[in-house]
């Protein structure tokens, strides 16, 4: 069967790794290519309230931190490790295909596990959680994808498949399985959490035939499974942030595709504390829902922010990278569909994009379109916040969840990115000019 390579960007979350999607991929060759870019690409409306109130300047990371660890090896692709007895880390590379042991303590580094469709072995390398006191997931995106539960010291696991296959059609299956939960967050009490990024597909009442999901769904639930029994249980519904819209085609037949705000978007987002406490924040209003686990009682909270007005040539830069960006790397898709299968596909119109009003102000809380995540240590949460329009760098708010306040802000330098939070501090990934990536321990 032809192969098609599909741009990160254009997949419904920014995060999940080529090689998790190119089983879907190659199914999807049986739809028009084009059809693919209105189920991945998102639409975006923005609006913001203002609380009114002078926020004190960010904290540099390093004026924060009392020492800086550099960690052992380069990388290309860094994705969430998890930590194992105050020493541990094991660290995904997606670009390599590898996953790593690293020993913080004493500065060395060991290729973790074994790859393959055994028992205990990674398919992929994907996202890494800690699921008790000494056991990690990999996660590989779809909770429909079967994945291993491996333990740090030893190296050897289990494999656990979290749904069965379904019935149907494999254009039926993998329609189901693009829009289950992604899973990516995991207590210490053997339990994973995911949220779908798609809307479910629905059937077509004329012909019966399964419809791809189209768009991100206005609200989506938070299912959380267990290891022990396997069976699902949804927390909540929560509000996305975001409007699902349909590509169109204008008169001349090219298809017309709604642009992703991006960092511009109120994409609001979820996090999954240690113990099972479920936080919920809203990215338009700063407003922190707090369900403690095992308890029925929610508590909400909402932080104090100052409102950053979006420039005329931040916003044209952005809309210059989303759509030029994309069209090019749409175009090279098609160019090597045609290369692949003979078939010339210059009858198809080049796509362009729906390119939404300039929002006045960026949302509070900054998750990236989908890209970064909160983070936790203790009763501290990790909130992705804006701070600066155009932002070149990332800002972070402490907020102790206990007393709903926010400690401080940190700025990070140009190029890192927060990759884990742990009691030792802040793991941060570095790139230098060669793209290579290190990861730098912020003890505080």
């Amino acid at each position: 069967m032809l192969r098609i390579e599909v741009h990160r960007a254009l997949l419904p979350h920014p995060e999940i790794p080529q090689e998790t999607v190119d089983d879907t991929v190659n199914v999807m060759m049986m739809m028009p290519l084009l059809r693919l870019f209105a189920i991945a690409l998102l639409a975006a409306a923005c609006t913001s309230q203002e609380s009114g109130e002078a926020l004190p300047p960010p904290v540099p990371i390093a004026q924060w931190s009392s020492r800086v660890d550099t960690l052992p090896g380069t990388y290309t692709r860094v994705m969430s490790p998890a930590e194992f007895h105050d020493s541990l880390l094991v660290v995904p590379d997606i670009a390599e295909r590898l996953i790593w042991r690293i020993n913080v303590n004493d500065g060395t580094r060991s290729a973790f596990g074994s790859q393959g469709g055994g028992p205990g072995e990674w398919a992929r390398a994907g996202w890494a959680g800690k699921v008790s006191r000494d056991s990690v997931v990999i996660f590989q995106s779809f909770a429909s994808a079967p994945f291993p539960v491996i333990d740090v010291v030893t190296g050897r696991g289990r494999t656990h498949a979290l749904m069965s296959a379904g019935e149907g059609s494999e254009i039926d299956a993998i329609f189901t399985s693009v829009s289950s939960p992604l899973v990516r967050h995991a207590d210490t009490l053997g339990r994973i959490y995911g949220a779908p990024r798609l809307a479910p597909p629905q059937r077509d009442p004329a012909t019966g035939r399964m419809m791809p999901p189209i768009g991100q769904a206005d609200t989506a639930p938070i299912v959380r499974y267990s290891l022990q029994s396997g069976g699902p249980d949804t927390l909540v519904r929560f509000r996305t942030g975001v409007q699902a819209r349909a590509a169109e085609r204008d008169v001349s037949g090219a298809i017309a595709l709604p642009m992703s705000l991006g960092l511009y978007g109120p994409y609001n987002d979820w996090h999954v504390m240690r113990g099972g406490d479920l936080l919920v924040v809203d990215a338009t209003t700063y407003t922190v829902q707090v369900r403690r686990a095992g308890a029925s009682d929610v508590r909400e909270f909402t932080l104090p922010w100052t409102p950053i007005a979006v420039s005329d040539s931040g916003w044209r830069a952005h809309v210059q990278n989303t759509t030029k960006g994309s069209i090019a790397m749409i175009e090279k898709s098609m160019a090597d569909v045609s290369a692949k299968s003979g078939r010339s596909m210059t009858g198809l119109q080049p796509p362009r994009y729906v390119v939404p009003e300039k929002p006045a102000t960026l949302s509070p809380v900054n998750f990236g379109g989908g890209v970064r995540r909160m983070h936790s240590s203790g009763s501290i949460a990790w909130i992705p916040v804006s701070r600066a329009e155009p932002s070149v760098t990332e800002f972070w708010d402490l907020v102790d969840i206990d007393r709903g306040a926010r400690i401080t802000t940190l700025e990070f330098p140009v190029n890192h990115r927060l990759l884990h939070v742990s009691s030792l501090g802040a793991y941060v990934v570095a790139k230098d000019a060669d793209d290579l990536e290190r990861i730098l321990l912020f003890r505080p």
